[in-house]
């Protein structure tokens, strides 16, 4: 089954992923969300571990959205431990491991289906990556 298809049968991103529903309760909090997981160098894993450079001016323009807006987003995020805003003036943004698990989580199981191993298959088999998150389990790659 597609990415498409489990979409259209009613699969959200936040059905694995609710740790970053507050990103999707705001105007544009998802498209700068997977924006700022594809700002680390080309090299650097998705979403990055380090922290990337971050202009408010920059991406409230490119979103639409208020600087104020985002500031708020950002804020609220860190507050919540899903980023963490650093740099000299302020001007980068770590997206905090929580929430790096969170992003690879649907890309994660969209592999496993287009490689036709089934999530509950692969656990009744035993594979050795299996391991617990929350009330899930989730397959980490071996």
């Amino acid at each position: 089954m597609s990415l498409v298809d489990k979409s259209i049968a009613g699969l959200r991103v936040l059905d694995y992923a609710p740790e970053i529903e507050m990103f999707a309760e705001r105007n544009g909090g998802m498209v700068i969300l997977f924006n700022l997981a594809l700002a680390g160098p080309a090299d650097s894993p998705f979403p990055p571990a380090a922290p990337t450079p971050l202009s408010i001016n920059a991406r409230a323009t490119t979103f639409s959205v208020s600087r104020k807006h985002l500031s708020t987003m950002l804020r609220d995020a860190e507050a919540l431990h899903l980023l963490a805003r650093g740099g000299l003036a302020n001007d980068e943004v770590a997206i905090l491991p929580c929430t790096r698990n969170a992003l690879e989580m649907p890309f994660a199981d969209d592999v496993l289906i287009r490689d036709d191993v089934s999530l509950s298959g692969a656990v009744r088999r035993g594979w050795p990556g299996r391991r617990r998150h929350a009330d899930r389990t989730i397959l980490a790659a071996v």
